[in-house]
């Protein structure tokens, strides 16, 4: 299939050849600055700390009162997008072991289906007790564990 342009496409959606499904939450007025007031406190964290833009993300997909599954699948774009620019940053400060970036990056990648499938088999529920759990674990490792 031949690649298309991103005004191509757009028009291609525009008559209708492009289907997609809007999955989001019914949104109160104003949503956007609140949307966008998060993801200038999540890229700041993020360069801030180096933790992933979810920290944030995922609290603020909630309050818009998305589904535990949508939060998950909204989450992933937002921290992609933002995680980005975050990794040209920290490329550009020569603080970045791109060897190590690589690995960690590919077998992350590989194994996003198998984490995927087993989503689709736990409940709404369930799946926030997962995201809320690894949240802590993440919080403890920062706090507790000491670095030379």
């Amino acid at each position: 299939m031949a690649s298309m342009s991103a005004k191509a496409a757009a028009q291609a959606a525009a008559k209708g050849f492009v289907k997609a499904a809007c999955v989001s939450a019914p949104l109160k007025p104003g949503w956007h600055w609140f949307t966008g007031a998060c993801g200038v406190g999540a890229g700041s964290l993020s360069a801030l700390t180096g933790l992933g833009g979810a920290v944030v993300f995922i609290p603020t997909c909630s309050s818009l009162g998305m589904t535990a599954k949508n939060i998950v699948g909204t989450t992933v774009v937002s921290v992609t997008c933002a995680t980005l620019a975050g990794s040209v940053a920290y490329t550009q400060n020569n603080v970045t072991d791109i060897p190590a970036a690589v690995a960690i990056g590919v077998v992350g990648a590989a194994t996003t289906p198998l984490g995927q499938m087993v989503a689709k088999g736990v409940s709404g529920k369930g799946l926030r007790k997962l995201c809320g759990g690894a949240l802590l674990a993440c919080a403890s490792s920062a706090l507790f564990i000491k670095k030379k």
